[in-house]
């Protein structure tokens, strides 16, 4: 990226930089964590600001990096309990990723931030097919819908812990919405990769 492009590309303002920068890592920020956290979204805007990082290189901007970050997400099998302590996982990894984003302004820490909620997402998803992929989704579901994790675990702990959720989503209608949108999401995933 040439200086000329680095420029253009942070709103063609070399005085006003910071200001145009602040402002288009806010708005995203604000856009993002109003909506779902799809993976594929988050990752074409972490590619948009790491684009916004590169220029302020360019431009002899300081450059800022996050410090390598990793989550221990698990799903041994589908008994209320496992699934129980698989979204406090979640919650938690997920409510410390979003306080960091919120805190992070430099493009590149906010790029990072978003790569590591789309994995996250991706883990969750990924877990969730694994153990419940022989279901038939649901297609009232949809991949943008938004489904709250904490309602999910208000159903888990609100039933018998004896229950089979392979044999009985109906029981945690919450959890069986996230469900189908994981199968969605996994199969749409697995056939865009085999093209």
């Amino acid at each position: 990226m040439t200086h000329e492009e680095a420029i253009s590309y942070l709103g063609g303002h070399e005085d006003h930089v910071e200001e145009f920068i602040t402002q288009e890592v806010f708005d995203l920020k604000t856009k993002l964590l109003k909506g779902t956290l799809v993976p594929q979204v988050l990752k074409k805007k972490a590619e948009k600001l790491s684009l916004l990082a590169e220029a302020l290189v360019v431009l002899d901007f300081e450059d800022e990096s996050l410090d390598q970050q990793a989550f221990d997400l698990t799903l041994i099998d589908a008994s209320v309990g496992q699934i129980l302590d698989f979204y406090r996982q979640y919650e938690k990894h997920s409510s410390q990723l979003k306080l960091q984003l919120m805190q992070a302004f430099h493009p590149r820490i906010v790029a990072q931030l978003l790569n590591l909620l789309a994995e996250l997402e991706n883990t969750k998803f990924r877990l969730l097919f694994n153990h419940f992929n022989q279901h038939e989704p649901d297609t009232s579901t949809k991949l943008s819908d938004y489904i709250d994790s904490g309602i999910i675990i208000s159903e888990l702990k609100s039933i018998d812990s004896s229950i089979d959720l392979t044999t009985n989503l109906d029981a945690v209608p919450s959890l069986k919405k996230e469900i189908n949108k994981s199968i969605k999401y996994c199969k749409f995933v697995d056939e865009k990769n085999k093209r």
